[in-house]
């Protein structure tokens, strides 16, 4: 489990902690783990000089840019891009931030979830979109001057390979 899921799992964890300890059936090491995760988490705020809100503000942005994690029906993809998971068209939601505001958000809602979709943004817009229909055989190729990524989609498998300049 990487550090950022970690995070978020905390964060969760501490927003129902109040809650979860005093279940009844709660056993005694529940509320042990509960008591030690309260504990890391004001540590941790004690040496930042950080309050409640701030925490929980270090929290949410830590695992908010984490992609491929998804709660309550909406997916990270990338810092700012998400993707709607409980709604019946496809949908993404792109948020270009600033100093940690954002100043500019955009919605895009696609063709229906039954139909498979290739969209490309670059973190204001959608820049291009296709219907993809079958992508047993489609390979995405992506390419810098330095380097060339590639996506294998039947596998999700893939790789980068360095270019001569």
């Amino acid at each position: 489990m990487n550090f950022p899921r970690i995070l978020f799992l905390m964060l969760a964890i501490a927003s129902a902690v109040p809650c979860f300890a005093t279940t009844p059936d709660s056993t005694e090491a529940d509320r042990q783990l509960s008591k030690e995760l309260l504990t890391t988490l004001r540590q941790f705020a004690t040496k930042h000089s950080l309050n409640d809100q701030q925490l929980r503000l270090v929290l949410e942005r830590a695992t908010l840019s984490v992609p491929g994690l998804n709660e309550g029906g909406v997916g990270v993809v990338g810092h700012g891009t998400f993707v709607v998971l409980d709604k019946a068209p496809n949908n993404l939601s792109i948020h270009l931030n600033k100093n940690g505001r954002t100043i500019h958000r955009m919605q895009w809602h696609g063709a229906a979830q039954s139909v498979p979709q290739l969209v490309i943004t670059d973190g204001k817009s959608v820049v291009w979109k296709s219907n993809a229909g079958d992508l047993s055989n489609w390979t995405v190729v992506m390419f810098t001057p330095t380097e060339v990524h590639y996506v294998e989609v039947p596998t999700w498998t893939g790789g980068s390979m360095s270019r001569e300049q």
